[in-house]
Formats: C-alpha cells, structure tokens, sequence
C-alpha cells in the first residue's frame, strides 16, 4: 500500500466521504497532497460530483498544502481500483435499464 501521508486529527472533525457510514472503525484521519490527487482522480471516474466540488473547493484555496480528514478504511474503499471498477459498471448498467 501507497504511504498515505497521514495524521490523527480532532474529535469534531467528520469523514468528507458519502460512503462512510460514519460507525467506521478507526479514527479520523488527514490525508495530505498525494491522496488528496488520488481522490479527486476516483472521484472523477466514480462521477461522484458533490465529493469532486468539494475536493475541488479545498484544493483551490490551499492548493499543494491541501489536505482531507477521511477514516483510512473509507480512504481505501473510495480509491480501490476493484471498487471503482465494481461502482462505474454499476451505474452504467443503472442507466441503461432506466433507457
């Protein structure tokens, strides 16, 4: 596994992610630059728009110093390769029986 660039974070701090149901197990993490890439690039694929705007709000006000409090669990899901794939042919085939 990638090195995540991580750090534990706050109590109050909440999972930006929509799959998380918010009883993950571990605690809330900051992801820093490197994941953040990667997950505005599953985002992206996923068409996931609410999580790209606000990935895409955070990067463009801190740029490279940009960084996301996730559950490293919800992190790893989010950016699975297996899970993206598995998601994407989902939603296709869920729009083509809504044709």
């Amino acid at each position: 596994m990638e090195n995540l660039e991580m750090a534990d974070v706050g109590l109050n701090d909440r999972c930006l992610l929509p799959s998380c149901s918010s009883t993950s197990s571990g605690s809330l993490k900051t992801f820093k630059i490197q994941a953040f890439k990667q997950l505005l690039e599953c985002a992206v694929e996923r068409g996931d728009d609410e999580t790209l705007d606000k990935l895409q709000t955070i990067f463009n006000s801190h740029g490279e110093q940009a960084t996301v409090v996730l559950h490293k669990t919800c992190y790893c899901s989010y950016t699975s390769k297996e899970h993206v794939k598995k998601f994407v042919l989902k939603r296709k085939a869920e729009s083509v029986s809504s044709d």
